[in-house]
């Protein structure tokens, strides 16, 4: 099979997906609101080593400009996109100068009143990319809203009146855990906040402790340390009274889709608490695929 068939059987199957997903998620219930409330703005990350700077990869800037296409094919919002980094100066690309993309450079995200850009500094002088972008990506989504996703993420499409229906929504690995390479929130959502609180505190258990780690591998202590936390803020915000004030959604995997509508029962190991969903809350919901993590693209090098 050619490069050039291989192409037009990946955009068929993505029509098709598409369609079957609009079919399921036209009989969805949830209207959206008047008003938008997740800001229309898509995050990146890039975080790199300054002095000897890596870009982003011609394959990665590719898959962005792809995205900016499709976000531009909606009706509903005007999107911003916004690339991360801690020498935003060094990294941008000639690809996307065409397109408007804001570089911005991690100090300016807030205020530094919770030592946070201090405890990035040391993940990031320390070699430590992925713990610093996950803990990064938190915070950007807590303080300002919007859509975060890894530079590499596939988006099969703009994510229009998602913005007027969810308060939340984030994608779902295998059966229950909530991954963190592409989520978006509106601006201090409460399961984003217990999250950065949780990846907080890992850290600086981390930075107290060195030692304790010395053994553990890179991939495992990102995993534990900082993306896990997204997965226990996320239960630990549907076991609080508050939850049922907003409409929150988990999109199952797109490589574990198997056709049919993924059923939660509320039950988190870790917690060993069951849920009950109210009406207006929709988890596993396949009506809302968007896209996938397709190049398992990290936001570091």
């Amino acid at each position: 099979m050619t490069k050039e068939q291989c192409l037009l059987n990946e955009q068929e199957n993505k029509a098709f997906e598409l369609n079957a997903y609009k079919m399921l998620f036209e009989n969805l219930n949830t209207q959206p609101d008047n008003t938008r409330k997740i800001p229309a703005e898509l995050h990146h990350i890039w975080l790199t080593n300054c002095s000897n700077a890596t870009y982003i990869n011609n394959d990665r800037i590719q898959k962005t400009v792809e995205n900016i296409n499709i976000l531009e094919q909606d009706n509903y919002n005007n999107w911003n996109v916004n690339i991360w980094s801690n020498c935003p100066d060094k990294i941008q690309s000639k690809m996307l100068s065409g397109y408007k993309v804001n570089y911005k450079n991690i100090k300016d995200l807030a205020s530094d009143s919770d030592g946070d850009l201090g405890r990035i500094g040391y993940l990031i002088e320390n070699q430590h990319y992925g713990m610093a972008s996950d803990f990064l990506r938190y915070l950007i989504i807590q303080t300002q809203g919007g859509f975060y996703a890894d530079i590499g993420f596939d988006l099969y499409r703009a994510p229009a009146l998602d913005l007027y229906r969810y308060d939340f929504f984030a994608n779902q690995w295998e059966d229950l855990l909530i991954t963190n390479n592409f989520f978006a929130a509106k601006e201090n959502f409460p399961s984003v906040a217990i999250t950065a609180n949780i990846t907080r505190s890992n850290i600086d258990q981390f930075i107290q402790n060195p030692e304790r780690y010395k053994f553990w591998d890179k991939k495992d202590l990102t995993t534990e340390l900082t993306a896990e936390p997204i997965n226990k803020g996320f239960y630990s915000y549907l076991l609080s009274e508050q939850s049922s004030n907003f409409i929150h959604a988990v999109i199952p995997h797109s490589k574990f889709h198997n056709g049919k509508n993924l059923v939660f029962d509320g039950r988190y190991d870790e917690l060993d608490q069951p849920y009950q969903f109210s009406d207006g809350n929709i988890c596993a919901a396949d009506f809302l695929f968007i896209g996938q993590d397709e190049l398992k693209g990290e936001t570091w090098l």
